[in-house]
């Protein structure tokens, strides 16, 4: 009942619904047994989804080949692209911060924000500027990581520090990082 067999990134939300973006076929939701399709017809602004991301608010950030969408309510709420200031339309990874920040990860052309509406670039780090950004995440201490084919970047007050093989990384593409309850940050690689 999938739209596309290729899945991208898989994600239950706190309602209990399993959403499932894929290759080209767009995004579902599988809930109580029905799977419900959002795509092109219904607002995304592409078929191929990158990410998900469940906000505070109960948003659903959707990451395309073709910008970011908002789900709320079961509707496409807004739609952010180059148009409104993002540094590349291809969203690979996004996040929420715990201040609520936005963090928005494309591929090839950077990192930035998004807050009370206004995208702003984070240009000072050259290896995030020019990067697939893969994965997005905060540790307890609000810290934000960034995983990349760049290695791993630490972002404190909007100073970045990269990470790479010659500082012990197995690989400097880093597709996924996660801090477990001892406080110990996992990173994946390929």
């Amino acid at each position: 009942g999938l739209s596309h067999n290729q899945v991208r990134p898989v994600l239950q939300t706190r309602d209990g619904s399993l959403w499932i973006g894929t290759e080209g076929g767009g995004l579902n939701r599988l809930k109580d047994g029905v799977i419900t399709t959002w795509d092109i017809a219904q607002g995304l602004p592409a078929s191929m989804v990158w990410a998900l991301h469940e906000g505070r608010d109960g948003s659903l950030w959707v990451g395309t080949q073709r910008g970011l969408a908002q789900i709320k309510d079961g509707r496409v709420r807004k739609t952010i692209t180059t148009r409104d200031g993002l540094p590349g339309d291809i969203v690979r990874a996004v996040f929420e911060a715990p201040d609520g920040t936005l963090w928005i990860g494309t591929r090839g052309a950077g990192l930035c924000t998004l807050r009370d509406g206004r995208v702003t670039v984070l240009s000072g780090d050259s290896t995030v500027r020019n990067s697939v950004i893969h994965a997005i995440v905060a540790d307890r201490q609000g810290t934000i990581w960034i995983g990349s084919n760049g290695g791993l970047t630490r972002v404190v007050h909007g100073s970045c520090t990269t990470f790479t093989t010659s500082d012990g990384l197995s690989s400097d593409n880093v597709y996924a990082i996660h801090e477990d309850r001892d406080r110990v940050l996992w990173i994946g690689t390929y």
